[in-house]
């Protein structure tokens, strides 16, 4: 069976169903930088079709470091909101349901990276200093207080970005 991303494109609107994974080690979090996209996001990516998000997140984390890593917990979904600037979605109203995992770190981690993004751009991992992520512009915003401080139970956050303002 061919493998089909959970998303859709109506009209003027884009909505995808992803998972993202929140890995911290030693004062920094690791993060994707795409070209097309200029701005820092979580590792992760679209849900597939009957795959459980559980699966998704680490598929995922799998394709783009090369490494498997474990699901420590569940931290939030984020309803995310915002006004596509670049490649396919450019122009677009889009509405993500991004369910985000805090992922353990392995003592090792050699990344072997070939990861392209949704419009076939490579894509590099970055690490960012915990204590200087406010300096980066990462997206969805909230992933910054999500990797400063985790909540303690599962948790729904909105990010609407539309309109410039953020809740």
């Amino acid at each position: 069976m061919t493998a089909v991303d959970c998303s859709f494109t109506h009209a003027d609107n884009w909505f995808r169903y992803r998972t993202g994974a929140l890995i911290v080690a030693d004062g920094q979090a690791l993060f994707m930088y795409g070209e097309t996209a200029r701005h820092y996001y979580s590792l992760g990516g679209a849900v597939q079709l009957g795959e459980t998000i559980e699966g998704a997140v680490c598929r995922e984390v799998r394709e783009e470091t090369g490494i498997d890593f474990q699901i420590d917990r569940l931290l939030c979904l984020i309803q995310n909101f915002f006004q596509g600037t670049y490649g396919s979605i450019d122009g677009k109203i889009c509405h993500t349901l991004e369910f985000i995992f805090l992922m353990k770190a392995p003592e090792q981690m050699l990344f072997d990276a070939h990861s392209v993004n949704m419009d076939g751009d490579q894509e590099r991992l970055v690490w960012l200093p915990v204590d200087q992520l406010d300096q980066y512009d990462i997206r969805p915003a909230a992933l910054i207080s999500l990797i400063r401080q985790p909540p303690e139970s599962f948790t729904v956050l909105v990010n609407e970005e539309r309109g410039g303002t953020e809740s």
